[in-house]
């Protein structure tokens, strides 16, 4: 177990660090539009390629920036938590007490994630800067959060069931 594991932490490690990195560089981003606020139009044309709307909204992308980089923390801490599972199962520790429930709060902060970041893409994207191709752009990630959100939460339910017949077996020994 610990051989097929081991791939899975380094990824997972990886991941949390670029999505670290990105949350910073959202933070800089909202931090350089407050300094600079001429500069949202180009910003804007960066993150909305495409766009028709008014882009000199300096505000209105600082705040998306920040709203982004906080989301991108909330990620973080849930591939956290789902780190420390996935540690406890290469340290041998299968079918203990909270296994189900953490899988369960990964997958469900994955979902969340992803949901609430195409809805902040969309909002943003479609409403102040009248780009409407990013309802399109933004599916496959939104996909892509979705299913792994879902494929953890087959975990959860496979969790589960073995925790309850690891105690049924406990009682019978």
């Amino acid at each position: 177990m610990k051989g097929n594991l081991t791939p899975i932490l380094f990824t997972l490690k990886a991941l949390i660090f670029f999505m670290c990195g990105t949350a910073i560089v959202q933070f800089f981003k909202t931090y350089k539009l407050i300094v600079i606020p001429e500069e949202a139009e180009t910003m804007a044309r960066e993150q909305f390629e495409g766009m028709h709307g008014f882009a000199n909204q300096p505000v209105t992308l600082a705040i998306f920036y920040a709203l982004y980089g906080l989301l991108l923390g909330y990620l973080v801490y849930v591939l956290l938590q789902l780190r420390r599972s996935f540690i406890r199962l290469n340290n041998d520790e299968v079918f203990y007490v909270n296994q189900p429930s953490e899988f369960k709060k990964a997958s469900s902060g994955i979902i969340i994630f992803a949901k609430t970041k195409y809805l902040l893409f969309i909002f943003v994207g479609v409403f102040w800067f009248n780009n409407p191709r990013i309802i399109f752009a933004e599916i496959p990630m939104l996909l892509v959060g979705y299913l792994s959100g879902k494929i953890i939460y087959v975990f959860h339910y496979l969790t589960q069931k073995g925790t309850q017949l690891k105690e049924e077996t406990d009682l019978t020994i």
